[in-house]
């Protein structure tokens, strides 16, 4: 199964593109200013709810700080005080996130660092489980595809923070289910103790 995944607001429908300096992002990256270096934390919403037999990974929060490689993050930066939401990736491109369990303040980290500019907001998204070759594409879409082997489907997690700036440290992401998990029961009309049945096939019956 193919899916294009939308992660834009659907109210913002007019997205205004501002172009932004090399300067201006370059300040973002040096820190030659000396601002506060961006940093990220990370919280999952309703989980989904988990069936029984064979069946694909759910990511909470635990799997996502640990084997599962972090999430991605697409930052655009925009350096006037308009407040037009716009998804991009100027500044931060698909920038792998992970989660330090052994420092001594364990944290969501990442390199190289980037710094807050004094003037200016930036769009978040983000995306989980990390995929190295993830592109935003137009319109904030990503492409996923859920592999065809059951057991080896992966959950997949999305958030967005629009219009950030200086004063939001750290930005939040607020990661919500992109997809969602069939579960099936199958019971038989009589007792068969001594009988083992195996399901085969199902077929979406319609009127």
């Amino acid at each position: 199964m193919y899916k294009k995944f939308f992660m834009g607001i659907a109210a913002m429908a007019a997205l205004t593109l501002v172009s932004c300096s090399s300067d201006d992002l370059n300040s973002l990256s040096d820190n030659s200013s000396k601002n506060e270096a961006i940093s990220f934390d990370g919280y999952l919403g309703r989980s989904a709810v988990a069936v029984n037999g064979s069946r694909g990974s759910e990511l909470n929060l635990p799997a996502l700080k640990g084997e599962n490689g972090g999430f991605g993050v697409f930052g655009n930066y925009t350096s006037t005080d308009v407040t037009t939401t716009t998804y991009g990736e100027n500044l931060f491109k698909n920038q792998q996130v992970t989660y330090n369990a052994t420092a001594e303040t364990p944290a969501w980290t990442y390199e190289p660092v980037k710094y807050w500019s004094p003037a200016g907001h930036i769009d978040f998204l983000a995306y989980a489980p990390f995929d190295s070759n993830q592109k935003l594409k137009e319109n904030s879409k990503l492409d996923f595809t859920v592999n065809s082997t059951i057991t080896a489907q992966k959950d997949l997690l999305w958030a967005n923070a629009a219009n950030k700036t200086n004063t939001d440290k750290p930005v939040t992401f607020i990661f919500k289910h992109a997809l969602s998990r069939l579960g099936y029961t199958v019971k038989t009309s009589a007792a068969a103790e001594g009988t083992t049945i195996t399901l085969n096939q199902i077929t979406r019956w319609r009127n």
